[in-house]
C-alpha cells in the first residue's frame, strides 16, 4: 500500500495520471508564451463578441474576417502570430486545423503581405551610443551604476534585456535572471553563467 495515501481513500489510478498529464502539459509553454496566448485569444473571442460570430468551430469566413479587422492597425507579422492562437484551440478541443489548406485564408494573407509594411527591425546599438548613455549616468550612484553594469554587460555578452532583469519582483526566478553569483572573474576577463534564455529554455 501507498503510505501517502490515507487508509480508506481510494485513488483511481486513471484519475492520478490524468491528473499528472494535466500538469506535465501545463509546462510545455513558457510563461511569456502563455502571455501571449492568453492576449491573443481575448483579442478573438472579444472580434467574436462584438459580431455575435461563434468562435469555436471557426470557418475560413470568419478567419477572413478577423485578418481583415486585425489589418485595420497590425502588421503582417503580427497577424500571422494572432491567428495562430485559432489553429491551436481548435487542436486543443480534437478539432482539425482550421485554416490549414484554405485558399480563401492564404490568399487574403498573400494579399495583406502586398498591402501591409513589413515589420522594421530595431536597429543595434552601436558604442557611440552606449558612450552618450554613459554621459547621462552618475556611477557615484547605485542605481545608475546597475543601469550602466546592465547595459554593459548586454551589449559584451550579446544577451537580451530579459536576462537581466524581471518584470517585477514577483517574478524574479535565480535560475533564470542572472545574478552576481553567475560572475566569475578572472585576471583577463570574466565568465558568465547564462542559466536560462529564450533559444536555451530548458537548461541543457
Amino acid at each position: 500500500m501507498d503510505i501517502s495515501t490515507p487508509p480508506g481513500n481510494k485513488v483511481d489510478p486513471i484519475a492520478q495520471l490524468d491528473t499528472e498529464v494535466a500538469q506535465l502539459r501545463s509546462h510545455a509553454l513558457a510563461e511569456s508564451t502563455k502571455k501571449c496566448y492568453k492576449s491573443h485569444l481575448k483579442c478573438y473571442t472579444d472580434f467574436c463578441n462584438q459580431y455575435h460570430i461563434t468562435p469555436v468551430p471557426a470557418t475560413p469566413t470568419t478567419i477572413c474576417r478577423y485578418i481583415a479587422h486585425l489589418a485595420r492597425t497590425k502588421a503582417f507579422s503580427t497577424i500571422q502570430q494572432y491567428i495562430s492562437v485559432i489553429r491551436l484551440i481548435h487542436l486543443e478541443v480534437g478539432l482539425p486545423h482550421p485554416f490549414k489548406d484554405s485558399f480563401q485564408v492564404t490568399s487574403l494573407m498573400k494579399g495583406v503581405r502586398r498591402v501591409k509594411p513589413g515589420q522594421k527591425y530595431k536597429d543595434t546599438l552601436s558604442l557611440s551610443q552606449i558612450k552618450a548613455m554613459r554621459s547621462h549616468l552618475d556611477l557615484s550612484d547605485l542605481e545608475d551604476l546597475q543601469i550602466w553594469v546592465m547595459i554593459v554587460t548586454c551589449f559584451f555578452a550579446l544577451l537580451r534585456i530579459s536576462a537581466v532583469t524581471v518584470p517585477n519582483v514577483t517574478d524574479f526566478d535565480h535560475n533564470k535572471t542572472l545574478t552576481r553569483g553567475d560572475i566569475t572573474f578572472l585576471h583577463n576577463g570574466l565568465v558568465l553563467k547564462i542559466k536560462h534564455s529564450k533559444t536555451n529554455q530548458y537548461g541543457d
